[in-house]
């Protein structure tokens, strides 16, 4: 396997970004996980050519595996990491698809039916456990957690200021769902480049 021939060959520690990894084979996960290498997800290719979703949650939570997010334009449309939170969270759902064995659109030898509460327990990614593989999990996966992917004090200030208050983030009535993580979810659903005021590098300012 893949992860076999990276490992003879002395390609596979904890210095390895691993893309995709949606079709692991058995025992590969122990490798990886033994060598310390981290996986780095790119969901909107993965609908494109893998057709396929990284089980993101189960290999962080059961395997203890590093993964990071991150955007494939050459699989994809959109080099957004705002796009590519809300595409991980979607994938998470698709994990979770089922078809009942009598349903007119069952394939041959379909599986039971599982237990809903352990599906979404299983693969379930919240926009802000997605925002952790966009910023803190990928300063993790490249070795940089001590100076990036979070506002920790000492660390380098690479930044981005975010405004709601554009048309394309709606407000409710009597400021319903205006909780700074309810602003915070809402751009994550919903914001674009019109939301980013202010772009810091380094703690230099670039817009």
């Amino acid at each position: 396997t893949d992860a076999h021939a990276l490992e003879h060959f002395g390609l596979l520690n904890q210095n390895t970004l691993l893309a995709h990894c949606c079709h692991m084979q058995p025992g590969e996960i122990e490798i990886v996980h033994k060598a310390q290498a981290a996986i780095v997800s790119c969901p909107l290719s993965n609908f494109y050519f893998a057709k396929a979703a990284l089980p993101i949650k189960t290999l962080v939570c059961q395997h203890s595996l590093q993964v990071a997010l991150s955007t494939d334009i050459a699989g994809g449309y959109s080099p957004s990491m705002l796009n590519a939170m809300r595409t991980a969270v979607l994938a998470s759902k698709t994990l979770q698809f089922q078809t009942h064995p009598t349903s007119v659109f069952s394939q041959k030898n379909t599986p039971p039916l599982k237990d809903e509460d352990q599906l979404r327990n299983t693969h379930d990614l919240t926009h802000f456990e997605a925002l952790y593989l966009a910023t803190l999990g990928g300063a993790t996966a490249l070795g940089k957690a001590h100076l990036i992917g979070s506002f920790e004090v000492g660390k380098q200030f690479d930044a981005l200021i975010l405004d709601a208050g554009q048309s394309n983030i709606r407000a409710f009535p009597n400021h319903t769902a205006e909780q700074k993580n309810d602003l915070l979810r809402k751009i994550l659903c919903l914001g674009d480049d019109r939301n980013i005021k202010a772009v810091f590098c380094y703690g230099t300012r670039l817009k």
